[in-house]
């Protein structure tokens, strides 16, 4: 009887692993299909503020070091510097994510929609102008950074105006952010314009401004730290902003 089995058990080893192997590869397949279509298939959700970072290549510099700012109420700050040149361009507005192609598509009155793919949590690749992939060997991606530290440019707006009890500030048109106004050399002059205005404290005028986006405080220790200093300023006769007003960051 026991030699019996053992030539039993001899005969059968084949089908015994095969019997038992099959479900067993079979789940690890579907396992392995299922987390691959999840990573591929995430969509991008952003928790808190970050910031993006990388050179890209430029058709007459050495590279153009890009920073993306990006808040998860959908506002992006884009700060853009040509190497070698002593250029930089300055970029605000809204972001929007399009989970069909995968892709970011930021939004700024006055530029070309810039798209960009999803590469995954920590990483974006510049797309073209169509919102097509790059062909190409050289770098086009933006790498996420460990710390969220803002970025200052000079950049030239559109947006509402407010001045009430000594404290003044600038919303944006195309992002809706208010930023606090820092009371620089102009200062005194778009007061003067403002109260010809005759609107009443604290009620808005339609502007276009040359200003410089700055980490500081318009007033120390009050308010958020990024602040809007204005260089130069023009009364604006078109209608008034269409936005949906953010709070500070």
């Amino acid at each position: 009887m026991h030699q019996f089995s053992a030539r039993l058990f001899r005969g059968r080893p084949q089908r015994i692993r095969v019997k038992f192997l099959r479900p067993m590869l079979l789940s690890l397949l579907l396992l392995m299909g299922c987390t691959v279509g999840a990573t591929r298939g995430m969509p991008f959700k952003l928790e808190v503020a970050t910031s993006y970072e990388g050179q890209l290549p430029c058709a007459s510099c050495p590279g153009v070091l890009w920073q993306l700012d990006m808040w998860p109420d959908g506002r992006f700050h884009l700060r853009q510097e040509y190497l070698d040149r002593n250029a930089v361009n300055g970029r605000i507005g809204q972001w929007r994510y399009e989970a069909a192609q995968q892709r970011l598509v930021l939004l700024a009155s006055g530029h070309d929609r810039v798209f960009l793919s999803v590469v995954g949590a920590d990483e974006l690749r510049l797309l073209d102008r169509t919102g097509e992939s790059i062909e190409s060997e050289l770098n086009y991606g933006l790498r996420r950074q460990a710390v969220f530290d803002t970025s200052e440019f000079a950049i030239s707006l559109r947006g509402e105006f407010r001045y009430f009890a000594d404290a003044a500030s600038f919303t944006d048109c195309a992002s809706g952010f208010r930023y606090p106004v820092i009371m620089g050399e102009n200062f005194l002059e778009l007061e003067r314009g403002y109260l010809a205005q005759k609107l009443g404290a604290g009620k808005p005028w339609t502007i276009r401004i040359d200003a410089q986006i700055l980490n500081e405080q318009a007033m120390e220790g009050e308010g958020p730290p990024q602040s809007v200093l204005i260089e130069g300023f023009s009364a604006d006769v078109e209608k008034a902003c269409s936005y949906r007003e953010k709070a500070a960051p």
